[in-house]
């Protein structure tokens, strides 16, 4: 009897809890979901990059109800974020399936930056079922940065003027909007196939793979990776990167973003702004005419101090070879194109504040090749000449050159 009394009082109180839930809680559930492809379809990653070329954004809305529920959804909003302008490609309802292959060659976007987007009467997404919205996206933003998109969902032909779904993660029950993100205003993607390892310009991105010298051009980059220096145990996976050059102070940054436990090998080629030769250096050290700099390098520094005397930087070592492509080599074949840190003082610091320089430790970035080329005189008849460095990294570094 005492058991009988137990078993009734737990389902009493299933009961309960059923009838405290919100109907629509119970009945009505929903999730978003993003991702995103280059023009020609291929995938990068939940990135929409940084310039004006358009990718494509799926939002795919899922409805997640019970199977045993008769729950639909014709209507939904999305909140578009400040930085994205956009215009809608296409959008499917699909019961009985996944969301198709990506739309290609997007068009020119013609709404936002932000704002809420509404479609109405939609032939209902029946339970297990998606629809599947295509933007054609663009950002403001140069940040590389996590950015959220808010969906809603309603059973009305009209957004809310039916019921409300419920995002589907909420144990509360209550929230009705679904929350998907983007990372916004990255350089690029960077993968460890040679159809998708590589970025930056063209011409300088086949210089990252061989051994290729451009002597002069414009400024910027060009990058290529490699497989993962822990490729045994981390497979490579796309990441998304920035990689910014300041002219003003003759600086270049490579950082991978979202990269989770993968240790990332690129070598980048940087064609950096022509400079003055009798201002570039100390005229005390070095005869009026002529230039000689060895570049300093960082790494493992959020923002590191890039002021002449900053103990952010040491002075850049020589790769121990420079090899044709990063791409084939195993972790231990990258490992070995890094040279030691010696232990001089210019080269090793405090071990508590910096212990990626200490004596006989690995340089995590290091110089394959260097250079500099003439290139005319300025409004002074001073030389003009710009520098330009090939440099392999197996972390988020900082180089300057002058």
């Amino acid at each position: 009897m005492k058991i009988m009394r137990h078993t009734l009082g737990v389902l009493l109180a299933i009961v309960l809890v059923a009838f405290a839930l919100p109907a629509s809680a119970a009945d009505k559930l929903f999730g978003i979901s993003t991702k995103t492809f280059s023009a020609n379809g291929t995938s990068i990653g939940g990135v929409i990059p940084a310039g004006n070329a358009p990718s494509v954004l799926l939002i795919d809305f899922f409805n997640q109800s019970p199977p045993n529920t008769n729950s639909v959804f014709k209507s939904i909003q999305v909140a578009v974020p400040s930085d994205v302008s956009y215009k809608v490609i296409s959008g499917t309802t699909v019961n009985g399936g996944v969301c198709g292959a990506p739309p290609t060659n997007p068009p020119a976007t013609n709404a936002g930056p932000g704002g809420t987007l509404t479609l109405n009467g939609l032939t209902g997404v029946k339970v297990g079922g998606h629809f599947c919205l295509y933007l054609a996206v663009t950002t403001s933003s140069t940040s590389c940065t996590s950015i959220p998109w808010g969906g809603q969902a309603n059973t009305g032909q009209t957004f809310g003027g039916g019921q409300p779904f419920i995002d589907f993660t909420d144990p509360a029950g209550v929230r009705q909007t679904s929350t998907a993100y983007t990372t916004d205003g990255c350089t690029g993607i960077l993968g460890c196939d040679t159809g998708n390892n590589s970025g930056g310009n063209p011409n300088y991105s086949s210089v990252a793979f061989g051994n290729k010298v451009v002597t002069v051009g414009p400024v910027g980059f060009g990058i290529a990776r490699g497989a993962n220096v822990n490729s045994d145990t981390q497979a490579c996976v796309l990441v998304p990167y920035q990689f910014t050059i300041d002219q003003g102070n003759g600086t270049a940054n490579f950082n991978a973003m979202s990269k989770g436990n993968q240790i990332v090998a690129v070598e980048y080629f940087v064609m950096f702004p022509a400079v003055a030769v009798e201002t570039d250096v100390d005229p005390a050290h070095l005869p009026t005419g002529w230039t000689q700099l060895r570049p300093r390098v960082s790494w493992n520094i959020d923002n590191p101090d890039t002021s002449a005397n900053s103990t952010d930087f040491i002075p850049a070592l020589a790769c121990t070879t420079t090899p044709d492509t990063l791409v084939g080599l195993s972790p231990a074949q990258l490992g070995a194109l890094l040279p030691q840190i010696p232990a001089l003082p210019n080269f090793t610091r405090d071990s508590g504040t910096y212990p990626q320089y200490q004596p006989g430790m690995p340089a995590k970035v290091c110089i394959a090749q260097q250079g500099w080329t003439a290139v005319g005189l300025d409004d002074q008849g001073h030389t003009l000449v710009q520098y330009w460095v090939k440099v392999i990294d197996e972390a988020d570094s900082w180089i300057i050159v002058h």
